[in-house]
């Protein structure tokens, strides 16, 4: 434990000094609070969390390695009674500081991923990984990768994507080779086991044991001071001389980074500590220079959303309010949404309810909205005013949130409702039009509307045309009491200027599955069909053509409701939460039914005659008729084999049923003529294309579009009173489209 004595009241800026240097190895460990220091660092209650991605996290670690400087570092005074939280916790909780310390205001980015490679127990969600068998891209001494709970076996190289499936397949196969006793496992369980056991990153033909965890290195590197001994503490005796180097680098690199200097700049104090005075406050346009000052450095770094910003500025003025929107966010609460969106939205609702000011209702509010209204939606402890009433636990808004997400998830078999895992795809705009009406019903009301209200979240996900109009134009008709009014909005929402039908409003008319079939051309032709060439040339409108396309290529998330029985069995012992929006972080895959491998391969590959099929086979395959969630290690370990290879594994976690796959022998039939099994394990039949196979894969994959298109009608038609909605799917699926 490094102890640091207290020379000076303004330790570690002392003297008077602005700008100080300090060892880096020093600065992470007074960011990781494992020593004694005068003074703790800490994040000011305006801090957002951790967002880097992988890519930017390994490009810092390089620059660190390769000895180069990684900008200042800007931190203020915070004095006893502010809030702050600790950088090292995963779940950050905001205290008071009990006596004078320093707020870390930029840099937490760069702090938090330096950790990864230097405090063991810093992350639970990344470890980070050097190579000792190859050089880094670009020039670099080293190959840093990185693995995590959702990617196990870690990244690609340069890109730090995701590894292709077959990658993830070789990779587990790999794996399990050496460790028989985890083949039950699911890939995102792996990540937490014992350090022994934990996947190490994959590359193709590469030794695994070539990887070493960062914070391993660095540690041993702290406790001894000669290279010889560093080398053989670490990885023991090798007669590998490219190992041998990479050794002495790496102890030369950390040699550099041990006697890096990192600037830190002290904010002053008549900008972190100014508040407003009456006289600069009276038309609610001041805002803290800290602020200020916070929200332009976030344009110049990652990204800082107006989001991020309001709520900075909440806790700046309000610390409290950070604890009371991660407690009630983990207290059980049913809805996925980021803490930003989650505060934002409240920020909408307030405004709309304060009778102060007039402020117009703006579904996606700017910086200088925030300025001029904010504190008289905030008030005061003494006088709140909406906003802060709404973040209260057990407020109004709080339990308006609660109820949504009991009205929306699904129940169970047969239930049409939403499962958590797509929750996140919903826009805020249509959460805050669903809440605004909520908070204006009793419980029976919304009880009884509670089919409507999943109707009408089904239609905004597919058909809304510009969400951020939608949202204004449905929040002013959904502020009334009784039946949640999903008519009125729809047909508020697909109304056009010109009344002109290929015009679109700001919304997209439901299609019903009988007028869908008489604007598309027989699947069955030997014409094969591109996502422009599905529709017959007259006909058909622009608004008709668009929807069916967006349902088709555009929104496969609309799978994840569609698969809704699986999607709970396959899923439902994880805890979702709103990033799952990121295909890199998700448990599971958008699998080809028909593998991509076969269809989609170089040109050089296929053995087809016609030449429509190279046109044509990237619409086809990369149709939500070709496509299902299936779980990643489920995915993984098919491969690229054949469907009709799938069909007959008879697993207990996949089934046909459970992708919605064919709704009868003769749809079963054409599935395995797309698809068939091959005698031989990797043999080129699957790339030869004849007639036959072309017919069978175009019919079986738009036939299936067609039927969940259907299903999804079934649901969302609901919206609409028995009268506006005559034109019903009547007779079977397969009856419509015959033509």
């Amino acid at each position: 434990m490094t102890d640091i004595k207290l020379d000076c009241d303004d330790w570690p800026f002392c003297n008077g000094a602005q700008v100080i240097g300090m060892k880096l190895p020093e600065y992470l460990a007074w960011a990781s609070n494992t020593g004694t220091y005068a003074k703790q660092l800490l994040l000011p209650s305006i801090q957002r969390g951790f967002v880097w991605k992988p890519k930017q996290i390994v490009d810092l670690w390089d620059s660190l390695l390769r000895g180069m400087p990684i900008g200042s570092l800007m931190v203020s005074k915070l004095a006893a009674g502010e809030s702050a939280t600790n950088i090292v916790e995963d779940k950050r909780v905001s205290a008071e500081v009990q006596s004078e310390s320093v707020g870390l205001l930029d840099g937490q980015q760069r702090t938090l991923s330096m950790l990864l490679g230097w405090f063991e127990k810093h992350s639970k969600q990344h470890c980070l990984w050097i190579d000792l068998g190859r050089d880094g891209g670009a020039g670099a001494t080293f190959e840093l990768r990185i693995t995590t709970k959702a990617q196990p076996f870690g990244f690609q190289r340069i890109s730090q994507t995701r590894l292709s499936r077959h990658e993830r397949k070789e990779a587990r196969k790999d794996y399990d080779k050496n460790h028989q006793q985890h083949e039950e496992r699911r890939d995102y369980e792996l990540f937490n086991l014992d350090k022994t056991e934990q996947p190490r990153p994959y590359v193709a033909g590469r030794n695994s044991k070539l990887f070493i965890r960062l914070t391993d290195a660095w540690n041993v590197f702290r406790g001894l001071s000669d290279k010889k001994a560093f080398m053989q503490k670490l990885f023991g005796d090798t007669d590998e001389e490219k190992v041998k180097h990479k050794l002495e680098q790496l102890y030369d690199a950390f040699e550099r980074i041990a006697s890096l200097e990192v600037p830190l700049i002290l904010i002053p104090e008549y900008i972190s500590q100014s508040q407003p005075e009456a006289k600069d406050n009276k038309n609610n346009e001041f805002t803290a220079p800290l602020i200020l000052l916070f929200e332009r450095i976030g344009s110049n770094a990652t990204k800082l959303t107006p989001d991020d910003l309001l709520f900075s500025m909440i806790k700046q003025q309000w610390p409290e309010a950070h604890n009371l929107v991660e407690k009630v966010k983990s207290d059980d609460f049913p809805y996925p949404m980021s803490s930003s969106d989650y505060v934002m939205t409240a920020y909408r609702l307030a405004a709309a309810q304060t009778e102060v000011i007039v402020i117009g209702d703006n579904p996606r509010p700017k910086p200088s909205d925030f300025h001029r209204h904010l504190a008289t939606l905030l008030g005061t402890k003494e006088k709140p005013g909406p906003l802060r009433n709404y973040l209260m636990k057990d407020s109004q808004f709080v339990n308006a949130f609660k109820s949504l997400g009991r009205t929306l998830i699904y129940r169970g078999e047969k239930d049409s409702g939403i499962p958590n895992y797509m929750l996140p795809h919903l826009s805020r705009g249509l959460i805050q039009v669903l809440l605004r009406w909520i908070m204006l019903n009793d419980e029976k009301t919304i009880a009884d509307s509670r089919e409507t209200i999943i109707a009408f979240a089904l239609f905004w996900y597919l058909h809304i045309w510009n969400d951020d109009g939608a949202s204004k134009k449905a929040f002013e008709i959904a502020g009334v009491e009784g039946a949640f009014p999903a008519e009125a909005i729809y047909n508020a929402l697909i109304k056009s200027n010109s009344g002109n039908e290929n015009e679109i409003g700001l919304a997209l008319p439901l299609m019903p599955p009988d007028e869908l079939n008489q604007i598309l051309l027989p699947y069955e032709s030997t014409r094969l069909l591109t996502a422009d060439k599905l529709f017959k040339d007259d006909h058909n409108t622009i608004p008709q053509r668009e929807l069916y396309k967006r349902f088709c290529w555009w929104r496969k998330p609309i799978l994840l409701w569609l698969q809704r029985d699986y999607v709970e069995k396959a899923f439902s012992k994880l805890t979702s939460d709103s990033n799952l929006i990121d295909e890199d972080t998700v448990p599971y895959d958008y699998d080809h039914l028909c593998p991509q491998d076969h269809w989609g391969k170089h040109w050089s590959y296929i053995k087809c005659s016609d030449s429509d099929f190279h046109a044509a086979r990237n619409d086809i395959g990369n149709c939500i008729g070709n496509l299902h969630v299936l779980e990643s290690s489920l995915n993984r370990s098919f491969g690229d084999d054949p469907l009709a290879s799938k069909l007959e594994t008879n697993l207990v976690d996949w089934q046909a049923d459970d992708s919605k796959l064919y709704e009868n022998q003769d749809h079963e039939q054409l599935w395995l003529e797309a698809s068939p099994k091959y005698g031989d394990v990797g043999s080129k039949e699957c790339w030869v294309w004849h007639e036959k196979r072309l017919q069978a894969f175009q019919h079986a994959v738009y036939r299936r579009a067609f039927n969940l298109y259907s299903e999804y009608y079934a649901v969302c038609s609901s919206i609409l009173s028995k009268d506006a909605g005559s034109n019903e799917l009547t007779g079977s699926i397969h009856d419509l489209r015959a033509h």
